[in-house]
Parts: C-alpha cells; structure tokens; sequence
C-alpha cells in the first residue's frame, strides 16, 4: 500500500474530528447562553414585572386623583399646604 492510498483516512479522520469538537464547543456556547438567558428571563418575570405593575398602579391613582381634584398632585399639595390644614396634609390622596 501506497501513502497515496493511506493518506486520506488519516485526513478523513483529522476532518471529522475538528467538525466534532468545534461542534462541541459551539453546542456547549450555545447552552450557556441560554442558561444565561433563563437566569434574565425569570429576573424579569418575578423581580421587574411586580414592579412594574407597582409603578402602573401608582401612576393610575396619581391621574385619577388629578382627574377628581382638577389640578396636579403638586399644585393640589401645594394649596394644601397654603392653607396649613393638618388632616388634608396627612389625606392628600382623599
């Protein structure tokens, strides 16, 4: 036998082994990001959506209220505040 004739298993063989190893460490890449992407997925879902919909409730009240008062929430505290009443002071949001 010829190295002619033995010379390409040894490439065949070098060929597929560097497909599969940089397969591999694509795939393994692949999954990392992933995992870190779950990680951010499930912060978002149970840290920042709660929030969020804090901030949502807040800012619906504090227009609701500008809407039944007439003025804004300053220009309503500020009047309040002109005519030093204590109990309206402490029950702005009434």
């Amino acid at each position: 036998m010829s190295w002619t004739q033995v010379l390409p298993t040894p490439f065949a063989i070098a060929i597929a082994a560097g497909t599969w190893y940089n397969d591999s460490k694509r795939n393994y890449a692949l999954n990392q990001l992933n995992s870190k992407r779950e990680i951010v997925n499930n912060q978002l879902m149970r840290m920042y959506a709660p929030l969020y919909g804090n901030r949502l409730i807040h800012n619906s009240n504090l227009k609701a209220l500008e809407k039944k008062v007439g003025k804004t929430v300053d220009a309503h505290v500020a009047e309040i505040c002109e005519i030093k009443n204590k109990d309206a002071l402490e029950n702005w949001r009434r």
